[in-house]
């Protein structure tokens, strides 16, 4: 829920989103993290969406925009200031340093995302005194609440920042929209079968080697393993290219497909309803299967996330690995 004002920085937690809904929850997540960790819960949060908003006119995909506001959020205000938040709410001194972190960071990316890691977490400690919480990667470091104002500029994409408040993301990324009258049908199939979300991301992955990581012989794999390891299981699948998971994939066993039409926070419901999951390397994805709440949940992920031999912190114990 997003209100257009903004209150005394003292108390504010500001954060610059960026992505689609997936990326938003995480970043959302840790700043609720913050939130609870303060001795009154009740600092104030303060979303800047204007990179999104850039992002859209680089993507003709759907998304690109504020994705929070059709769920059940805490109430979070707009950030308005023209800039960046890092750069408008930082002293001289501050600047300075970030400065200095960014061009180190060029450098270090350039031999591989551990020297990325490794040149940041040396700066991390003097970030977390400062209020300002931004690690791209290597989310193992302890951070902490600190007094004052607090900028979040980073993706967050770790398992543990979400389960640390998994009680209130379950209530608060339902969608505010009732389920749609075309899903009951689909809904009650979901709720009533031994379901499984198939969830298959393509859109912009395939522009992008290092993330076109799961294709067809992945899910088949994965349905197949499902079989072992459920009984009767049956399959809904949910895709960016629902056309191409019908001409191209063969389930074991009955098998379902979402229209490829229904609204983000539609979708997401539909999934994270389903008992257990074969995912993709996609954080709308792991959403659906964090929201999920059978007793009995099953995770098959793609064995690496990335064409890379950077593993990030996304996977969960439990996880059964799939090659790819």
């Amino acid at each position: 829920m997003a209100v257009c004002m903004e209150g005394q920085k003292k108390d504010m937690i500001y954060v610059e989103m960026s992505g689609r809904m997936g990326n938003q929850m995480f970043r959302y997540a840790f700043a609720r993290m913050l939130q609870n960790m303060s001795p009154d819960q009740n600092e104030k949060l303060v979303f800047d969406f204007s990179r999104i908003y850039q992002e859209k006119k680089k993507e003709e995909m759907p998304g690109w925009e504020d994705s929070l506001q059709y769920l059940n959020t805490v109430p979070y205000t707009y950030y308005t200031k023209p800039g960046r938040i890092l750069m408008n709410e930082t002293s001289l001194g501050e600047k300075a340093v970030l400065t200095f972190i960014k061009a180190g960071d060029l450098a270090a990316k350039r031999k591989g995302t551990y020297a990325r890691i490794a040149w940041r977490k040396g700066f991390l400690g003097w970030m977390n005194r400062h209020g300002i919480y931004q690690m791209f990667t290597g989310y193992d470091y302890p951070y902490t609440w600190v007094e004052g104002r607090k900028l979040l500029a980073a993706p967050f994409e770790c398992a543990r920042f979400p389960e640390a408040v998994r009680e209130e993301l379950l209530v608060e990324f339902t969608p505010r929209s009732p389920l749609l009258e075309q899903n009951r049908g689909l809904m009650d199939k979901i709720r009533s079968t031994n379901s499984v979300c198939v969830s298959i991301r393509r859109g912009n992955y395939l522009l992008y080697p290092g993330l076109d990581v799961c294709h067809a012989d992945y899910f088949e794999r994965a349905a197949r393993r499902m079989q072992k390891l459920t009984a009767d299981p049956v399959f809904f699948v949910f895709s960016d290219d629902v056309e191409w998971a019908r001409e191209n994939l063969t389930f074991p066993g009955e098998v379902f497909f979402e229209s490829g039409e229904d609204p983000v926070w539609e979708k997401l419901r539909l999934m994270y309803s389903c008992r257990h999951f074969i995912i993709s390397n996609s954080t709308f994805s792991w959403w659906a299967q964090f929201l999920g709440t059978a007793p009995d949940k099953k995770v098959i992920a793609p064995a690496r996330w990335y064409n890379d031999p950077y593993e990030p912190p996304l996977y969960e114990s439990g996880w059964i690995r799939e090659e790819v």
